[in-house]
């Protein structure tokens, strides 16, 4: 162990004598200072620490923005109690601006690395359809069987995070709380759900990739999808599935979807790495979305569901997705009134687009010709041909005018 992580443990271990009065006198103020000079020297915990200090008023003045602030902090680095908790100021506008949706994203973040208590959260937002989730009781039944199963966590230890607003019998209280959501399921999704959870759980996220080495690991799992070696691909990019990559997710989610070498074809597990990755920002997995519902594949076809998705993932650029909403102008399909100038201006901008070095994903070559660049500039060129001068004009001026939407804050930072 490298000498500041051995001088952090052992000022976090002080400020956890302190907080708790073991063989000292209880002292919030210095067990501030010591959780203080562990965070400064990289501790994971001791932010975390920091922040429920400030979110319950613990030697210090209730202060929810500041707590936040910590809580982010320790997020940054991994902690997945601090993912949740910061799920759940969102949930409940403790501190910043209520917003259900960013609580999905951040217990969604901690759930990933088994935070029992984000698998309850995650799991009673889907049996409502909140935070922009349509509801699921598949879904919900899934992570409420996994908050079920976790283990209790010990009232011991260092850290604050147990004497929190949660009762500890939680894990109970999501067995219940999932058997009264099973009354309202039919058998088939019941076994449905039981089959996500019973995935989820063999699922070794375990294993962290240090944060130096992300880059490369996930670059190197790309080039073994791209050559069709998906074994290796798995084995690089499950790690920084658990740890919230998304473009390791949108991969996973891929090979799932069309069931390659050595891993079954499941919708679902697609489809739940999609929205994973997409709900941070990943165009890709956007419009991966998108080409989930136009087709129907573990969803009820939906072209405006469809429509919607890969309209966000073309507002970031992604250039199949402007193909996609082009078309879909053209014809008026998808719950879009049929726009010529819309189409031209799509088409232009996915034609626009430069290609990715010949690496496309398995998304585009399953019914999308490879060359989809110069199938857009002929299909634009083809509506030239019944739009009126005006309309062109106007379609050139959006498409030199558009700007890409920058990728959610949420994408770029853990």
């Amino acid at each position: 162990m490298h000498s500041d992580q051995k001088n952090a443990a052992a000022q976090d271990d002080t400020a956890g004598m302190y907080f708790w009065g073991y063989g000292v006198k209880r002292d919030y103020a210095q067990a501030m200072k010591f959780w203080r000079k562990a965070a400064d020297l990289g501790d994971a915990i001791a932010p975390f620490n920091i922040g429920a200090m400030y979110e319950d008023g613990w030697g210090v003045k209730r202060d929810y923005a500041e707590a936040v602030k910590w809580y982010l902090k320790a997020a940054g680095l991994g902690n997945a109690k601090a993912q949740r908790n910061i799920g759940r100021v969102y949930a409940g506008g403790w501190g910043v601006t209520q917003d259900p949706e960013e609580a999905v994203k951040w217990y969604r973040k901690a759930a990933l690395q088994g935070d029992y208590i984000a698998d309850l959260s995650l799991g009673g937002m889907y049996e409502r359809g909140e935070g922009g989730l349509k509801q699921d009781y598949i879904q919900a039944y899934m992570w409420l069987s996994l908050a079920a199963a976790a283990k209790n966590e010990a009232a011991g230890g260092n850290s604050p995070a147990i004497v929190e607003t949660f009762d500890l019998s939680i894990v109970g209280y999501a067995a219940k709380q999932r058997d009264e959501l099973a009354a309202k399921m039919t058998p088939e999704q019941i076994a449905e759900g039981k089959r996500l959870a019973a995935a989820r759980k063999q699922t070794p996220f375990q294993t962290a990739v240090p944060a130096a080495t992300v880059a490369d690991t996930l670059e190197n799992g790309k080039v073994a999808f791209d050559f069709h070696d998906y074994q290796t691909a798995v084995k690089l990019m499950l790690p920084l599935v658990g740890q919230g990559n998304v473009g390791a997710q949108e991969k996973i989610g891929t090979l799932y979807a069309n069931g390659q070498d050595g891993v079954n074809r499941d919708y679902a597990q697609a489809m739940f790495w999609y929205q994973s990755a997409a709900e941070r920002g990943d165009a890709r997995a956007q419009a991966d979305i998108g080409w989930m519902y136009e087709n129907g594949w573990g969803v009820k076809r939906d072209y405006a569901e469809a429509a919607k998705w890969y309209r966000k993932a073309a507002d970031q650029g992604d250039y199949i997705a402007q193909f996609s909403i082009g078309g879909r102008y053209e014809h008026g399909v998808g719950g879009l009134k049929q726009d010529y100038t819309q189409a031209y201006m799509w088409l232009s901008l996915a034609a626009a687009a430069r290609r990715d070095a010949a690496k496309y994903d398995f998304t585009i070559v399953d019914n999308y010709d490879s060359s989809i660049v110069e199938y857009a500039a002929k299909q634009r060129d083809a509506l030239a041909a019944i739009m009126t001068p005006e309309q062109i004009a106007e379609a050139k001026r959006l498409a030199a005018s558009w700007k890409q939407t920058p990728a959610l804050a949420a994408a770029a930072k853990p």
